[in-house]
């Protein structure tokens, strides 16, 4: 069984470059928080912040993650998105812009 997703020319390589976007600009926010010394804070907050580092570091790190796979689902996709079934199909449809969110999922 085919299952194809309906969107314009376009929006797909759009919604790759946007990912692709998100994941360069949550990468470099890693580098940032991983880049802060708390040990040059008073030593009142350093504790506090380390924990709050190590907390939100992950956790963006995590984001970077999922931006970058979700780049990597659209990188051979063109026109007409070919996919193994119906849920995959909504999966790559829920990460379109927001006007695409009801594009047809068709099985053939």
């Amino acid at each position: 069984m085919a299952v194809t997703l309906d969107v314009p020319p376009g929006v797909l390589s759009r919604a790759r470059d946007a990912w692709d976007d998100a994941h360069d600009q949550l990468s470099g926010s890693v580098s940032r928080l991983d880049g802060v010394a708390p040990a040059k804070l008073s030593a009142t907050v350093t504790a506090a912040v380390a924990t709050f580092l190590e907390v939100w570091s992950g956790e963006v790190a995590v984001l970077s993650r999922q931006a970058s796979a979700n780049a990597l689902a659209f990188v051979d996709l063109d026109g007409d998105l070919g996919a193994s079934d119906t849920a995959e199909a909504a999966r790559l449809r829920s990460l379109l812009p927001w006007t695409y969110h009801a594009a047809p999922i068709q099985e053939s």
